[in-house]
């Protein structure tokens, strides 16, 4: 249970549980203490409906108010939130045409991203693998992209959505079974630093594959965390392709993986630590045990 206190939500006790990715940030950032169970069912009080309803319109589950919950004196009625499955575990191989591996790439239509090198590397693809690229983003490029996959004959396996709002792209993260990014520098030297793409798919528990540029083997350990290739390398990136289109086992391990270490040294605690340290503001165990919860706001969605 969770109470509003002077418009800060505090952590009361807690219920027992389903939690999927997104539900289990938006439970860390507000220290909504939840445990994990089987039935895909969360209980929450009042409060609790009102913030997951505001800030996740897009989450997948309804309200459900039981019928035997009736009115609690202390923390005003129950409410069941129930979920679909969640996640990118499917077991998608490739092997079937009715349920083709689900590529996700978020990102604009500019040199940098790659996107030529992707098309060129799905071309090389068996063609008895079965697979659908969902692109997400805008820019100039987009009409020069599309009319590349028609030449390479992929126009029926990839679907343009340009851009989309956070609760979309999450989405379409969690129904997915591996995210691409070809990331390359541009003849004019422009190129990604780390993009916040790839944080947010890991952060979904979603495999990624991409290339060692810039800042993006800080964030992926190749074949521990994700897989890596060579920038603008159509052959290799095909290669890492087909092995992980191929593997659904190998995906939800580096999916996992890749989600733990974001949590482990990406996450919001982790930068407050870094910074404390660097500036010799480093709080004690008892410092840290004793401290008010804290309710920061949710970020916007990165453009891409």
């Amino acid at each position: 249970d969770a109470d509003f206190a002077d418009g800060v939500l505090e952590p009361r006790q807690a219920h027992r549980g389903h939690i999927g990715p997104v539900v289990r940030d938006v439970v860390e950032v507000f220290h909504v203490h939840l445990e994990a169970s089987e039935g895909g069912v969360l209980l929450f009080d009042f409060a609790e409906v009102v913030l997951l309803v505001v800030l996740l319109p897009g989450l997948p589950g309804e309200v459900v108010l039981p019928q035997d919950a009736g009115d609690r004196s202390d923390a005003g009625p129950e409410f069941e939130l129930v979920f679909p499955p969640l996640g990118p575990e499917s077991g998608r191989d490739g092997s079937d045409p009715a349920a083709p591996v689900r590529l996700p790439s978020v990102g604009r239509a500019v040199p940098k991203k790659g996107y030529d090198v992707l098309l060129a590397a799905l071309a090389r693809l068996p063609g008895d693998l079965h697979w659908r690229l969902d692109h997400v983003g805008g820019g100039g490029g987009l009409a020069r992209l599309q009319a590349d996959a028609a030449a390479h004959g992929l126009a029926a396996r990839i679907a343009w959505h340009g851009p989309q709002p956070q609760a979309a792209v999450l989405a379409r993260y969690r129904a997915a079974d591996l995210f691409v990014l070809a990331s390359v520098v541009a003849a004019d030297g422009d190129r990604d630093g780390m993009p916040n793409v790839l944080l947010e798919a890991q952060s979904q528990g979603l495999a990624c594959l991409s290339t060692r540029v810039s800042a993006i083997p800080e964030l992926i350990a190749d074949g521990v965390t994700g897989v890596l290739v060579a920038p603008g390398d159509a052959a290799a990136l095909a290669r890492a392709l087909a092995g992980l289109i191929a593997d659904p086992a190998r995906r939800d391990r580096l999916g996992a993986a890749g989600q733990a270490r974001i949590r482990r040294d990406f996450s919001q605690a982790a930068a407050i630590d870094i910074l404390s340290r660097q500036f010799g503001l480093a709080a004690t165990a008892a410092d840290e045990a004793t401290a008010p919860p804290c309710t920061p706001s949710p970020s916007p969605s990165p453009s891409t």
